[in-house]
């Protein structure tokens, strides 16, 4: 959502999307991006503009850019414009309005609703938008329903929660303990001594998942630090012989209380 590689060409079209934790502002990032339609578009800062020293260099970050209808409710849309080059900002709404590229009709959104669909509209006929689009999308209440949804299953269809308790755990520890097994311990122990380091402990939690029966979209590991009450039946786990797919662990931060 915030990234364009370098010299990227258009049409690139980004439409009615809700950026998702989102680490930078929304627009094109790195060197000269060419024909982007930010299209319905809400989020915090939204900005095409002349990143200079940024990152590696970025520099222009954007050229012939269109926010069409955005929405930014936390913070400025920003739209500059590179010498002897355009960009656009058309109905959008914000905290504060900055950059001197080209701007119509600011905190008012305008007609079409959507110049990506309209256009493919006026293409290709009202049943190519129908073929790409829900009816709330054609109407703009999507928003609803993008927050309900959250990527979790397929679009529109209601989303089901599975609650899933470990069937094993244990803790390891390395240098002199590296073929230590810890297993029978009642506690999981997580320390950072460094990297090899034989008071460093690491622990993994197994869970069944043969009993799922649909694809599985969103996960939340929920741990409660300090809580030694559950039995430990593996025995046999150790650190030259855990795990090494780093999808099999999740880094957690020093510090007692419940994570999810």
């Amino acid at each position: 959502m915030s990234y364009t590689p370098f010299a990227m060409e258009g049409q690139t079209n980004a439409v009615n999307v809700i950026p998702d934790f989102s680490y930078a502002d929304i627009g094109p990032h790195h060197r000269w991006a060419t024909g982007l339609l930010f299209d319905n578009v809400r989020g915090g800062a939204i900005r095409v503009q002349n990143r200079g020293a940024s990152g590696s260099g970025h520099g222009w970050a954007g050229n012939t850019t269109m926010f069409w209808n955005l929405l930014s409710y936390a913070d400025d849309i920003k739209v500059e414009s590179p010498r002897g080059g355009k960009n656009w900002g058309i109905g959008c709404e914000g905290i504060q309005q900055t950059g001197a590229g080209h701007w119509e009709h600011w905190n008012n959104h305008v007609q079409p609703r959507s110049l990506y669909l309209q256009q493919l509209e006026d293409r290709l006929g009202a049943g190519a938008v129908a073929n790409i689009t829900v009816p709330e999308q054609r109407s703009g209440d999507i928003y609803g329903l993008l927050d309900s949804w959250a990527g979790g299953g397929d679009f529109g269809e209601p989303a089901s929660t599975q609650v899933l308790y470990a069937s094993e755990d244990a803790y390891v520890r390395g240098d002199t303990y590296a073929n230590t097994n810890f297993g029978s311990d009642g506690q999981l122990v997580i320390r950072n001594d460094g990297e090899g380091s034989g008071g460093t402990r690491r622990s993994f939690v197994k869970f069944n998942l043969s009993g799922l029966t649909a694809p599985v979209y969103n996960v939340k590991l929920r741990l409660h630090v300090a809580n030694d009450a559950d039995p430990h039946l593996r025995y046999d786990l150790t650190p030259n012989g855990s795990p090494s797919d780093p999808c099999a662990t999740a880094p957690l931060p020093v510090s007692w209380g419940s994570y999810t």
